[in-house]
């Protein structure tokens, strides 16, 4: 469960926050389990609670306002590191 929970909420995304896509697919799958009649009482209360939990991340959190991919976040502490390391160097920093 705890999986399904992240992964709806965006937070297994390469892109952080990215999380209409990966309830949209989650939602297909749920709809597709259904029509052939593989859906169950559990599976189907499990997703109604993952999309619950994963509406309450979005809306308790701020997770999805500045989505951003793990290569352009590493991009930025990389550049800050640099930044910072340079204005220790020149003294401009404690």
């Amino acid at each position: 469960m705890p999986h399904a929970f992240r992964v709806a909420s965006g937070l297994d995304s390469v892109v952080l926050g990215r999380d209409r896509r990966s309830s949209g697919q989650m939602r297909q799958a749920v709809k597709t389990a259904e029509a052939g009649g593989l859906a169950r009482l559990v599976l189907n209360r499990l997703f109604q609670r993952t999309f619950a939990v994963a509406s309450d991340v979005r809306t308790r959190t701020a997770i999805g306002s500045g989505s951003i991919s793990m290569a352009a976040a590493a991009v930025r502490l990389r550049r800050d590191a640099f930044f910072r390391r340079l204005r220790e160097e020149r003294g401009l920093l404690a």
